[in-house]
């Protein structure tokens, strides 16, 4: 199946690893806005009932994930400095962040499906 909406999107997470513990400490990250933090790089897909976000093979870890829709209580767009960030609350109240480019159209996509 294809997904609705696809995006290029990193998932922004703490270091968990000493190589991700080095890149977060990398001057280029403070300039985005996301120092002490990791960019885990991949795409952000908008199935019917579901976002799924697939990391790239490069990243040191790869946390694949899905999202159902009824897990999510809120969606978002925010800045941090120079990072567009799509910021998605669930319904158990962990808060994910995505810096994407096409951020918009994803939401609008899930509120479209989701009959929102």
């Amino acid at each position: 199946m294809e997904p609705v909406v696809s995006a290029g999107a990193n998932l922004i997470v703490p270091p968990t690893t000493p190589e991700e513990r080095l890149l977060a400490r990398n001057p280029f990250m403070a300039l985005v806005g996301q120092y002490g933090r990791v960019a885990i790089g991949g795409r952000l897909h908008v199935y019917p009932g579901a976002l799924v976000f697939q990391s790239h093979s490069v990243n040191f870890s790869r946390p694949d994930g899905v999202i159902r829709f009824e897990e999510i209580a809120d969606m978002r767009t925010s800045w941090r400095m120079a990072s567009a960030l799509l910021v998605i609350t669930t319904t158990t109240g962990h808060v994910l962040e995505f810096v994407c480019w096409r951020r918009t159209r994803v939401i609008e996509a899930v509120r479209r499906l989701r009959g929102w």
